[in-house]
């Protein structure tokens, strides 16, 4: 829609309140308190299966072949051999899985599958504020040009979400993956599984440790280099197109090259939790969930700011886009999650199903299904008014179901692979995503505050300004 009035925006930089930082603080400090107390709280509990523990691990650890499950459930229950006669041919498909249900998980698991999910989370969250950034560069999308100095801000977060990354992949590799075991792929081994020695010239440390690394810079550096043209544009004389158009350049690239390095990201870090088990629609599963968790976090931002009395010239319209964005994605994320739910259902293959029979049965049942209705069903049905897409309350309630949702669709992408049927939602599972959370925050709000809080030469800046969705 073309405009003639051309409306003068006052140059707008955040401070962040003394009350704002001692939220934040108070945040993270409950955080600590709470994750302390529940590694304290699974550390002394797990003295009490510490010989049943060591039998099982005798036989190759807790995930191991299928021989050394039915030893161990025939020590246990006195009718073990009568069920392995009815249900032969299933033990022998998914004898890791069997194991780990007799088996006890180490407290460790349970710890470093926690820094798993959060660091793997706000990660999603920092790497989808630079492909939001390509994506409308790309577009020549006017209404949200006036939004972007958040999704860059979320960007800034990459180097932390590295860092974060690579403490479970330094420390837990062992809990977290079963194919970093010793002698997981020598044929002299007792711990030998043929399937894992297979997938090696692909799961392998280097992978791990080098392609995080290596493909995460690479995200940082194309993240840096956006920002940069976006703070130069600030600087140049109005009208002045040559960092909109670098900046245009670098959204193919980054784009292009996003699309590859996160899947085999996804695939390396979190899909070979469960090794013997892969989805050809993982990597869009995982991009499903970071984008729309994403929008809500530029949606809460967005509020936030403007409560603060910042942003003015955001009109309901533009919430109203982003209220659209977060209903649209919670759709794509369910269609994403129905494809891959299906395509494993009705193929009915054993090595398949297991996956979805770990999350189906046991302590993770109800958070299951709990997860989906909070994925989709009350996004569905919560931001399908008008008035939820555009008032403040409304988006915030919206939003933050999303990000709980999704949060807890992660834990089921990691928890059941690692911790097996011992898994629950305790206090370390409520304090750690504290802590994140209150990083996340601290980074985002500093950084807005280092720059002005829109860009103030973008082309499309009276776009937002006057952007009118006709409703």
């Amino acid at each position: 829609m073309a405009h003639t009035e051309l409306v003068q925006i006052a140059d707008e930089r955040y401070v962040m309140s003394p009350r704002t930082k001692m939220w934040i603080g108070v945040l993270i400090i409950v955080g600590i308190v709470l994750t302390t107390a529940g590694i304290f709280m699974h550390k002394s509990g797990a003295g009490h299966h510490e010989t049943n523990t060591t039998v099982v691990e005798e036989h190759g650890g807790h995930n191991g072949d299928a021989h050394a499950a039915e030893a161990t459930a025939a020590a246990h229950d006195s009718h073990a051999e009568e069920a392995h006669g009815a249900n032969h041919s299933e033990t022998t498909t998914t004898g890791h899985e069997a194991e780990a249900h007799h088996a006890d998980v180490p407290w460790t698991a349970r710890l470093w599958s926690n820094v798993l999910i959060n660091s793997w989370f706000f990660f999603l969250l920092a790497i989808i504020g630079t492909f939001f950034i390509a994506i409308n560069r790309l577009a020549n999308a006017g209404w949200s040009a006036g939004l972007m100095r958040i999704p860059e801000a979320m960007g800034t977060f990459l180097p932390f979400a590295l860092l974060l990354l690579l403490i479970p992949i330094a420390f837990g590799a062992e809990d977290l993956y079963h194919w970093m075991h010793k002698g997981i792929t020598d044929k002299t081994s007792a711990n030998y599984d043929a399937v894992i020695a297979g997938k090696s010239g692909f799961l392998n440390p280097a992978m791990l440790y080098g392609g995080t690394i290596a493909f995460c810079v690479i995200f940082i550096l194309f993240t840096r280099a956006l920002r940069k043209q976006s703070l130069k544009e600030d600087d140049a004389e109005p009208g002045e197109l040559k960092h909109f158009k670098k900046s245009i350049r670098y959204s193919a690239q980054f784009t292009f090259l996003f699309a590859f390095l996160f899947s085999i990201l996804s695939w390396v870090v979190v899909m070979s939790v469960d090794v013997h088990w892969f989805s050809t629609i993982f990597s869009v599963y995982n991009f499903a969930t970071g984008f729309v968790s994403g929008l809500a976090v530029i949606a809460l931002t967005v509020v936030f700011l403007k409560s603060q009395g910042y942003l003015s010239f955001i009109n309901d319209d533009v919430m109203h886009d982003l209220g659209k964005y977060m209903f649209a994605f919670s759709i794509f994320w369910t269609y994403i999650w129905v494809s891959q739910y299906l395509l494993i259902w009705y193929a009915n293959i054993p090595e398949e199903v297991t996956y979805y029979t770990a999350r189906f049965n046991g302590p993770y049942a109800l958070l299951f299904w709990t997860t989906l209705a909070l994925c989709f069903f009350f996004p569905f049905i919560w931001f399908m008014t008008r008035n939820n897409k555009r008032k403040p309350m409304p988006l915030i309630i919206g939003a933050v179901v999303i990000l709980v949702g999704h949060w807890s669709d992660v834990y089921l992408m990691v928890t059941p692979g690692v911790m097996q049927e011992t898994g629950s939602i305790g206090l370390l599972e409520i304090g750690m995503p504290m802590i994140y959370s209150g990083l996340f925050i601290y980074v985002l709000l500093t950084s807005l505050s280092k720059a002005n809080l829109f860009p103030k030469n973008h082309p499309y800046l009276q776009e937002t300004v006057h952007h009118d969705v006709g409703a």
